[in-house]
């Protein structure tokens, strides 16, 4: 009697911690593909981001910081959200050309980090450079200073024929007044969005 109770005390012992055992495995392998799933975020992932500031190549050059917002949702290999819209980043300006009479403005924005539930996270992410004058700097509504409006100029100083080219020759020579950089400068606008794309597989955990 007193054997098989003995008995029984160690069978439900051992029952117990195989059943702890198998639980803390269970919780264990759970968070290994949980943290997993959710944070390969892979290279050549598009990230949207909506700029917080206006950018301007008469203002910025390489190296200077900027600021935006993720519009939405990236996310991971597993399809779980990895980065969510709202989700604040900071980024470089990596080139700021000025514009010539022989080739137009450019402006170039790379990401560096992005900010997930307070945590800051490492992020390489680039865009086609902006071009004034380009079909895709339309699009984007990036703004280019050119002769367009000392053509309007001029048909409110001349009356004739001729009033538009004599007023963009001095239109331009009255914008070039005001600014040195007149005519060569490219503007991103405050809440423009730009679709970047990542160049290393980052990891979000939870």
């Amino acid at each position: 009697m007193k054997t098989h109770r003995i008995a029984s005390i160690l069978t439900a012992s051992l029952l117990a911690l195989t059943l702890v055992h198998s639980a803390a495995d269970a919780r264990s392998r759970y968070r290994y593909y949980n943290r997993n799933a959710s944070a390969a975020v892979q290279a050549g992932s598009t990230i949207n981001v909506r700029v917080d500031n206006n950018i301007s190549t008469d203002d910025v050059q390489s190296g200077n910081q900027w600021t935006g917002t993720i519009t939405s949702p990236v996310y991971s290999s597993g399809g779980r959200i990895a980065i969510p819209a709202g989700s604040p980043v900071t980024g470089v300006v990596t080139s700021s050309v000025e514009g010539t009479h022989s080739s137009p403005a450019q402006l170039s924005l790379s990401v560096r980090s992005v900010t997930v539930n307070g945590r800051q996270i490492g992020l390489n992410a680039d865009t086609q450079p902006i071009v004034a004058g380009s079909k895709r700097a339309r699009k984007l509504g990036a703004i280019a200073i050119g002769a367009g409006a000392g053509a309007l100029l001029g048909h409110t100083v001349a009356k004739d024929s001729h009033g538009t080219l004599i007023g963009g020759v001095l239109g331009g020579a009255t914008a070039y007044g005001l600014t040195r950089h007149s005519g060569r400068q490219l503007q991103v606008k405050a809440g423009t969005e730009l679709a970047f794309t990542t160049n290393n597989n980052v990891a979000v955990d939870y």
